[in-house]
Parts: C-alpha cells; sequence; structure tokens
C-alpha cells in the first residue's frame, strides 16, 4: 500500500472523525506542554525552590 492509498483511506473512512478527535487532543496537550515549557524557561529557578 503507498501514503497516498492510505491517506485516501484515512480521509474517507468511517473512523476519520474520531481520528480527528485524538489528533486534536493530541496536538491540545502538546501545545499545554510546549506553554509549560516556555513559561518555566522565562522564570528565574528561585520560583521553583
Amino acid at each position: 500500500m503507498s501514503v497516498t492509498t492510505v491517506s485516501v483511506r484515512c480521509k474517507y473512512s468511517i473512523g476519520d472523525k474520531q481520528t480527528n478527535a485524538w489528533l486534536g487532543a493530541a496536538g491540545h496537550a502538546l501545545r499545554t506542554e510546549w506553554t509549560f515549557f516556555k513559561i518555566r524557561q522565562a522564570l528565574p529557578n528561585s520560583v521553583f525552590n
């Protein structure tokens, strides 16, 4: 199976709404983690001790 075949199958499959929901949740989790990482970098270490 080629990559094109897989992407077309995923795009038009019955479960594409669940896939989109899962990807949305994963993206939200990554953005949240990135935000915490950037905030921790911006604050001095004395705040966390």
